[in-house]
């Protein structure tokens, strides 16, 4: 396997800001509470983190930051084994690793009902076991037609979902009334389709991964001279204020408050490819203007993109460890500083992760170098 580093600035930038995004969303679940929402609803800070809170979709641009990131982890135009034997072998074996990393994340946070069980790393798992079959069964060119099926089964189901399905039980205690097979019918019904409680369906959100893994394709044969970008900006913006257009998305976006974390994701169908279009958008920007030098603005960024696996897995402890001491802050603290505060600590920590990367590589490449 040849792994490429630094080869894409852009998508390290956009995996930052989306990393940095998740972080500030989950911080405010930790210290604003729903009667905050009713006592400070005339409150300008709270205002502007709801602004802030809608602003934050680069958050759900993170399965297709994760599709691209897969695409990039081998040269397969040079690799002798041919690209579906590589790509598929690397899928899958991500695909395991992330699986376990989900149970283990579940275990840790103390998720003991079925579905609920069920989070990003998981869905990011099964997606790239998928991929991994996909690819063993077509070839690369094919993922295209496979990222537009799935996208028009998303629509399929947009519509004749409420008639496959009822929507589950969102009372823990009901749902564990259920027998265990009645409730292993739910979560793969939840999984495939989509709910309110399980919102990284794979419908839709596997085309958002698709779509990352496509555009990494075409970055990584071509990287995607001038022409190419512009274009690409001109027709995503497009598509992106056409969703936003749509009354259902504006409705909803309406709706939403700074702690609608989840239920943001069980977004319309017209929002959906808005956001999915935000990222191709910001990805060929990105890529169009930002290039990679040694300052401390990169490496803060390195830190969170590089590092933003055990972020991940790691920030949740951080929220809790800190979150008590803003308590009984003033909103203004609890909104714009605890999550700040957490931010850095997050960056730290990432730092700490790049470093101890960087010491395994010269390591493994002086044992190289002695053993030849």
């Amino acid at each position: 396997m040849i792994i490429k580093q630094n080869t894409w600035p852009a998508l390290e930038l956009i995996k930052a800001i989306a990393i940095a995004s998740m972080i500030v969303i989950h911080s405010w679940s930790y210290v604003v509470t729903p009667e905050d929402l009713i006592l400070y609803q005339y409150s300008l800070s709270l205002k502007i983190g709801n602004v802030l809170h809608f602003l934050c979709f680069s958050n759900i641009w993170i399965p297709a930051i994760a599709g691209a990131s897969l695409r990039l982890q081998s040269n397969v135009d040079t690799h002798p084994k041919g690209p579906q034997n590589t790509l598929s072998r690397i899928s899958f074996k991500w695909g395991v690793v992330l699986l376990i990393a989900g149970m283990i994340f579940s275990a840790r946070t103390n998720h003991s009902e079925l579905i609920n069980a069920y989070n990003p790393l998981h869905f990011l798992g099964v997606s790239f076991v998928l991929i991994s079959i996909l690819l063993v069964f077509s070839p690369l060119r094919c993922m295209w037609v496979w990222t537009s099926f799935v996208f028009v089964a998303s629509i399929i189901n947009q519509y004749f979902k409420p008639h496959l399905f009822l929507e589950p039980l969102s009372s823990p205690e009901l749902l564990r009334a259920l027998n265990w097979v009645s409730q292993m019918k739910l979560m793969l019904l939840e999984i495939t389709l989509g709910s309110k409680i399980v919102a990284w369906s794979l419908l839709p959100w596997f085309t958002s991964i698709l779509v990352g893994f496509l555009f990494a394709d075409k970055y990584d044969k071509n990287r995607l001279n001038i022409s190419f970008l512009k274009k690409t900006i001109v027709i995503s913006f497009a598509i992106v204020v056409f969703g936003f257009l749509d009354p259902k998305s504006t409705k909803f976006i309406g709706e939403q408050n700074i702690l609608d974390q989840y239920h943001s994701l069980y977004m319309p169908m017209s929002l959906f490819v808005s956001v999915i279009a935000g990222f191709v958008l910001a990805i060929s920007l990105a890529t169009l203007w930002y290039q990679k030098e040694s300052h401390y603005f990169s490496d803060l960024i390195m830190a969170l993109s590089r590092g933003s696996f055990w972020i991940f897995m790691i920030h949740f402890s951080f929220l809790s460890l800190l979150s008590p001491t803003f308590e009984f802050a003033a909103i203004q603290t609890r909104i714009f500083f605890f999550p700040a505060f957490v931010l850095l600590w997050c960056v730290v920590f990432g730092t700490i992760i790049v470093e101890l990367g960087k010491k395994k590589l010269v390591i493994n490449f002086v044992k190289k170098r002695q053993s030849s």
